[in-house]
């Protein structure tokens, strides 16, 4: 079974907000009916093995133990808000990644900077009853736009800000499994300041597409890193991204989501008609 999120009221006629289930036949599945209100944006989700779902975006009316839930909440099988995950009024801002690991506990990302009732910055990790776990850092990131987890354990997070725990960390950071800044990671800025998506190589290499600001406009690139956050010098990041329209006008493309294939080929997604080599 497959799970569909976005911002749509209905899906094939289900009443069905925010997110739909679809069997493996590719028919949605009508035991799976959301709960929440239409409206609402579910830009995140993390099946939980066994039935379920956690899910994370931008929404305000679920209520859970006399309290709303804001933005972060677990759904049972059925759609319906699973009460046994409490997570203390959710999210002050908007839930953008969510990952659940092996253990049960769930890595949640975003722009948030308060999340179950405690000041927390961009990234927390919770225990499967919806409190915070206390063993992981708290860390201060502001606004995270991607989140990896290495085969290891550690996390490599894109990232707005410019610094990341008082430590000047542009972009993307890597982290302990616990949160903490791992200083043997620093990116170059060479060719994308700001990154927004992130793919991970098996061979720990990193592929990133973001922004630059070059001549006072936001320029969108392609750019492959090693593993300690230095360029890779063998692969050519001076793709650009743009548009050309009906009349010749040319205007700065944008990128918003990466993805690699199983043999290792790249594909880009955003608002872009042309791509050109610098």
């Amino acid at each position: 079974r497959a799970y569909v999120s976005g911002s749509f009221r209905t899906m094939n006629g289900l009443n069905s907000p925010g997110i739909a289930r679809f069997l493996a036949s590719g028919e949605i599945d009508p035991t799976f009916l959301s709960g929440l209100t239409p409206g609402d944006t579910v830009y995140a989700v993390a099946p939980v093995p066994g039935g379920g779902v956690y899910v994370g975006g931008n929404f305000t009316e679920f209520l859970l133990n006399g309290r709303a839930t804001r933005h972060l909440a677990r759904l049972t099988d059925t759609g319906a808000l699973d009460p046994a995950f409490d997570p203390r009024g959710g999210a002050n801002n908007y839930v953008e990644l969510l990952h659940r690991l092996a253990d049960g506990r769930v890595l949640v990302a975003g722009n948030f900077t308060a999340i179950a009732s405690a000041p927390r910055s961009g990234l927390v990790r919770f225990l499967p009853d919806g409190s915070l776990d206390p063993t992981f850092n708290n860390i201060a990131v502001g606004s995270v736009s991607d989140l990896e987890v290495l085969p290891d354990g550690r996390l490599l997070i894109a990232h707005q800000s410019s610094s990341v725990d008082g430590l000047a960390r542009p972009g993307m950071t890597r982290l302990s499994a616990d949160g903490v800044v791992d200083l043997a990671f620093l990116m170059d800025r060479t060719v994308i300041e700001r990154p927004f998506d992130i793919v991970l190589r098996p061979d720990g290499r990193i592929v990133a597409t973001g922004l630059r600001y070059v001549n006072n406009a936001n320029r969108y690139f392609l750019a492959q890193f090693l593993a300690d956050g230095s360029l890779d010098p063998s692969f050519d990041s001076s793709r650009e991204f743009f548009n050309v329209a009906f009349n010749g006008t040319v205007s700065q493309g944008s990128t918003t989501s990466l993805f690699a294939d199983p043999d290792g080929d790249l594909f880009v997604l955003g608002n872009f008609n042309r791509i050109d080599d610098g």
